[in-house]
């Protein structure tokens, strides 16, 4: 899984570099009706990466086990009974 989450990050990344690269070359100027569809296929992307991401991270806490009983004083999730595996 950890191959499929450093994949995930690798194309959102390179998608992300695209999108300021596009905005690089605009120079200040309104984007044409190409670079903006460009554009928003490339957000559309990124968000949809981040997304999966997300999915494949977010980890149940094991002190609560999906239990609404958790507290804002929980050293693992802080009281949202989901936590970002390794931190992110």
């Amino acid at each position: 899984m950890i191959e499929i989450v450093q994949r995930l990050t690798e194309a959102r990344d390179s998608d992300a570099e695209l999108q300021e690269k596009i905005w690089a070359c605009a120079e200040g100027r309104t984007l044409s009706m190409d670079e903006d569809s460009d554009q928003s296929y490339l957000e559309g992307k990124v968000v949809a990466y981040n997304h999966a991401i997300d999915m494949l991270t977010i980890k149940v806490c094991p002190k609560h086990e999906g239990a609404f009983d958790c507290t804002p004083f929980c050293s693992v999730c802080e009281g949202n009974q989901e936590y970002v595996e390794g931190g992110n």
